[in-house]
């Protein structure tokens, strides 16, 4: 019978390769969800055959299945391109 085992992570944008954070991870099976730290980082307990899911505004979803390895990454693409902010002012007497 398969067993839990601690599992650890991190999440990257795929392009920027920046850690990204408040991103929410659920595990199909168990029908738990939490979110990974500021530092992008998460723990949970998960077995072998598990689904997980990562999942943040601005980006698509990532699936992982648990295999044999303890620490998984997940790699995150933006759904749109982030524009700077442009602030328009009137200058007008």
């Amino acid at each position: 019978m398969a067993q839990d085992r601690p599992i650890q992570g991190i999440v990257f944008d795929k392009d920027s390769k920046q850690r990204l954070t408040r991103v929410y991870i659920f595990n199909t099976r168990t029908g738990d969800g939490f979110y990974n730290t500021t530092k992008g980082e998460f723990k949970t307990n998960a077995r072998e055959g598990d689904i997980l899911l990562a999942a943040l505004q601005g980006y698509g979803v990532d699936t992982i299945s648990i295999n044999k390895e303890n620490t998984i990454l997940f790699y995150l693409r933006r759904n749109s391109i982030q524009l700077q902010e442009v602030i328009v002012k009137d200058t007008l007497k």
